[in-house]
């Protein structure tokens, strides 16, 4: 295969791949197999978890004591802070770096990716924001883990590695999150996705072997204002989403409902972060709990 063969193969891959996401993102969720909403909850409770963990470290307070007063007001929860409430823009950063500060989020087997770090913050901020429901939420976040997980797989880079994924996917991920919670027409699905592509940073990868702490926040590099800057354009939430998990979420929207889960979440984050046995002390990270794809 020549090199315009492969190009041209590689596109209509992508380009199929959006077209699903952005068909699968207006469906409601109660018709994703029970095992994936169940797996989708675990990434949510667990990233929760993680964040909140972080919530008493001095860098994690600083990023949260920024955006409360520049983007005071807004529609969307800290959950390092959660009396504040900020712009979707500021709370997607500041939970992503909270979520990625203890290196407990979750990992993925098949490629050099956290799949969750990159698409849930950015859902989460969104649905809030507008309003939307659990279901919707699980619904943006299956979406986007597949087309950001799926791309780190199809487009590997050399090894040794030279380039951190967080750099290089988040801001991929972040706007597939966006598009799915959104709902966004197939075109403007892919347009979003791929402009987005080009916002890709060159994070080196030496920053997680040496320590540098920079290399947490590439997980909230890719979640800027540009990224959810399009109106909103999403149905109104479904009040029968997943109705599996009724007795628990009712059918209120997505904060609401989560933040009583903190408590446990705290518990299991207070677990995990005294369990410092497969931290390395010179990288200031721990192994990240790895889960297989959605």
């Amino acid at each position: 295969m020549d090199e315009a063969d492969a190009h041209n193969e590689a596109a209509t891959g992508v380009s199929t791949l959006l077209r699903w996401a952005s068909s699968a993102a207006l469906r409601d969720a109660d018709i994703l197999p029970t095992q994936v909403i169940r797996k989708a909850l675990t990434v949510i409770c667990d990233d929760i978890a993680a964040m909140v963990a972080a919530s008493g470290e001095p860098e994690i307070q600083n990023v949260n004591a920024l955006a409360v007063p520049k983007a005071p007001n807004g529609g969307s929860t800290l959950i390092a802070a959660p009396t504040h409430r900020v712009a979707r823009e500021w709370a997607a950063t500041a939970n992503a770096v909270a979520a990625n500060w203890l290196e407990l989020d979750g990992g993925y087997r098949l490629a050099t990716c956290h799949g969750s770090l990159y698409t849930l913050p950015s859902a989460l901020a969104e649905i809030e924001s507008s309003e939307g429901s659990v279901g919707d939420l699980i619904t943006a976040l299956v979406c986007s883990y597949e087309v950001v997980t799926r791309v780190a797989r199809a487009y590997r880079p050399p090894l040794p590695l030279a380039a951190h994924p967080h750099a290089t996917l988040s801001p991929l991920g972040a706007a597939a999150a966006i598009a799915a919670a959104r709902r966004l027409d197939d075109k403007t699905f892919a347009d979003t996705v791929l402009s987005a592509a080009t916002f890709s940073m060159n994070g080196p990868f030496s920053h997680a072997q040496q320590g540098a702490t920079i290399r947490n926040g590439g997980g909230g590099g890719g979640k800027p204002s540009w990224a959810f800057s399009q109106p909103i354009w999403s149905k109104p939430a479904s009040p029968e989403a997943i109705p599996h998990f009724t007795t628990l979420l009712g059918r209120h929207t997505v904060i609401p409902k989560i933040l009583p889960l903190l408590p446990m979440a705290s518990v299991t984050a207070s677990r995990l972060k005294t369990d410092t046995t497969s931290c390395s002390p010179v990288a200031n990270t721990c192994t990240p709990v790895w889960r297989p794809p959605i």
